[in-house]
């Protein structure tokens, strides 16, 4: 079921790739071209190539399986195979009003004083030990703080 569902999307991308390179980009750069050169649109400058570069975001859709998708992301994120960007773009979000409105939840949960933390962080399942910490686990005490710390920071990492 997931294949079949997989074919149909991608067969979905291509045609709205086809859709954005074929009708969305020409008639965009059109109107922009005739607009700066009318007057109706003022921009710094009345070259519109200037402006041509756009970024289209059709619609993106989730997985079958999204923690295995989530867990893939971040290892991809973590291991600098993808940027974030990408990845927010193939379920159609925009980058910048994913940032926003996690700004804006944050903000408001300060306000609010809300501890958003999650009650535990574990690493996803299948991501690679983080040998550093595994080599260390002898040289301290178990259960202590520092074990907790250490655990955490395996677990985020240091961006």
């Amino acid at each position: 079921m997931r294949s079949g569902l997989l074919i149909e999307r991608d067969q979905w991308k291509r045609d709205q790739s086809w859709l954005i390179e074929s009708l969305c980009e020409p008639v965009m750069f059109d109107f922009l071209s005739f607009s700066l050169l009318s007057g109706a649109l003022k921009l710094d400058s009345r070259d519109p190539e200037k402006f041509k570069a756009g970024k289209w975001e059709p619609r993106g859709w989730q997985w079958v399986d999204p923690l295995k998708d989530v867990q893939a992301a971040v290892l991809a994120i973590g291991a600098r195979l993808k940027s974030r960007d990408s990845i927010v773009s193939e379920t159609g979000e925009d980058i910048e009003e994913v940032f926003e409105q996690i700004s804006e939840e944050e903000t408001l949960a300060e306000e609010l004083d809300l501890d958003l933390t999650l009650p535990s962080a574990t690493k996803p399942t299948g991501a690679p030990v983080d040998q550093s910490t595994e080599d260390n686990k002898d040289d301290e005490p178990s259960g202590g703080a520092a074990d907790s710390k250490k655990t955490n920071l395996a677990v985020i990492g240091a961006d």
